[in-house]
Parts: C-alpha cells; sequence; structure tokens
C-alpha cells in the first residue's frame, strides 16, 4: 500500500506518462484551523479577532511582512517548504490563489527560490485588470503587473468581464492591452482566457 506522498507522486508520474502537466493550487489565506493552532500567522484586528478578508469566512489573512524580516518569517519558510515538497513530487507549477494579497518582494523571492530548484517551474496568478482593490483594508494588494514583473509567468486576465461587452471591438482591446503589457518583460507571459469564475452569477 502506497503512503499519501506516494500515491501523490504516483499521480503526478502518471499525469506526465500521459503528457499531461500537473499544477497544484497555492490557497492565499489560512484555514480556520490553522488560525486556531497557529495565530501568530495571521493578522488580527484591534479586538485580537482574525481578519476575515472579503465574505470568506472559512478563512484568516495570513500576516506576510513587507521588509527583511519576511525572509525569517514562519510564514515564508512555510511557503518555500510547499513548493520544495511540489516540486520534489514533480508537480510542474502552482497557481497562486488571490496572488494580489501578497507583496511583491514574497512572490519574488519565492519564485526565485522555486527556480533556483527547477528553472522550468511555472507561476501562475490569480490576478485581473478588473481587480483594483484589496479583500481587506488590512490586506495588500499588488497588482497583476507587479506579479507579472516578479516572475509570475501568467495571470487570469479579465474576460470574466465579456458579459458586460457589447461590441467585438471590446475584446480586441482587451487582447491588444495585453499583448503591449506582455511586451514590457524580457520573459515570455500568458493570460488564460477564463471566461467565468465561482464568483460569477451564470
Amino acid at each position: 500500500e502506497l503512503s499519501l506522498r506516494n500515491q501523490a507522486k504516483k499521480f503526478v508520474e502518471e499525469c506526465h506518462n500521459r503528457n499531461i502537466k500537473v499544477i497544484v493550487d497555492l490557497p492565499s489565506c489560512g484555514a480556520y484551523d490553522l488560525f486556531i493552532n497557529r495565530p501568530d500567522l495571521f493578522v488580527l484586528n484591534e479586538d485580537g479577532s482574525p481578519v476575515i478578508p472579503a465574505d470568506w469566512t472559512d478563512v484568516r489573512l495570513f500576516n506576510v511582512p513587507d521588509d527583511e524580516k519576511l525572509f525569517t518569517s514562519d510564514i515564508f519558510v512555510l511557503h518555500k517548504f510547499f513548493v520544495r515538497n511540489m516540486i520534489d513530487l514533480g508537480v510542474d507549477g502552482i497557481r497562486a490563489d488571490v496572488a494580489t494579497l501578497k507583496p511583491f518582494i514574497f512572490w519574488q523571492e519565492l519564485i526565485k527560490y522555486a527556480r533556483s530548484l527547477n528553472s522550468d517551474f511555472m507561476f501562475l496568478a490569480e490576478a485581473s485588470e478588473s481587480w483594483t482593490k484589496p479583500a481587506s483594508d488590512k490586506a495588500y494588494f499588488t497588482d497583476y503587473k507587479k506579479l507579472l514583473e516578479a516572475g509570475f509567468d501568467g495571470y487570469y486576465g479579465n474576460y470574466f468581464e465579456l458579459k458586460n461587452w457589447d461590441t467585438m471591438d471590446e475584446l480586441e482591446d482587451a487582447v491588444i492591452s495585453q499583448q503591449k503589457v506582455f511586451k514590457k518583460y524580457s520573459d515570455k507571459k500568458s493570460v488564460i482566457g477564463s471566461f467565468e469564475t465561482h464568483d460569477e452569477v451564470s
């Protein structure tokens, strides 16, 4: 009988045997039970209660330093541990959930660390041109251009706005705008054609 780790490794191997790449979701926030066990990892309100971003009642906002303290913080060490484990399992990349919630330096250093272990390891940011505000007044907001600058290979884009566009010109303008942004970076960037999310009204 295979251990959980070996089951995961076997899954990745079988995907690769079928020419399927595997990317794993990296949560933007911590689960409620992690807050109970490690409240020091989270942002707190003035009354000591944890910050709940937006209406995401099942998670709490991580406390991520935006200076030299980042490199010795438990939150960064835990993220490096996660990335190293994914690379050890043979995973091809990470999809960073609400990547805008963490500061530029966090992603720059985490991506640099991952690429030191596997130069082809991919980072996809859940971010969009349409996102212009943080999910909480106590949260960071790093826009998609800064995320691409930090080393992300791609992002989600704003194609979920299709329902609000009345003409073909608006779709074409979005594509042209994205291509102009990509030209600013020396490495290749991509955008995902994400036309709807679980937050959208069908």
